[in-house]
């Protein structure tokens, strides 16, 4: 229904998998409307500023392209941003291998279990 804009409202959450500024601007970028742009917001300032963004490498010309994307969302505050989501992990010392990925959530599959360790 989201994709069909058929929602006024609704919660969604959202992760990146690569740590780059484009994982979220282009949530708002107007020709994703229907994709990954749920709340099909659409400024023609802001999609030029994202098509810009596309052209230059990471660095400080980039950067002040997504702040001047940043002021415009949130002069038109299209989201209503207010969640922030807390994980904890409890690990017993027999668990071996774990370390937690800043994007990766489910490594269970990595992981083994020191038998000699358990209690």
């Amino acid at each position: 229904m989201a994709r069909a804009g058929k929602l006024q409202m609704w919660p969604v959450g959202w992760i990146t998998t690569y740590g780059e500024g484009d994982a979220f601007m282009q949530l708002m970028y107007g020709p994703n409307s229907g994709q990954s742009n749920l709340g099909r917001f659409v400024n023609a300032e802001y999609d030029e500023l994202y098509r810009a963004s596309k052209l230059l490498r990471d660095g400080p010309e980039r950067n002040a392209i997504y702040r001047k994307m940043a002021t415009i969302l949130a002069a038109y505050t299209p989201w209503d941003i207010g969640v922030y989501r807390y994980t904890n992990t409890l690990v017993r010392p027999w668990m071996m291998g774990y370390k937690r990925h800043v994007y990766y959530e489910h490594p269970w599959k990595y992981l083994d279990i020191d038998t000699a360790r358990l209690k």
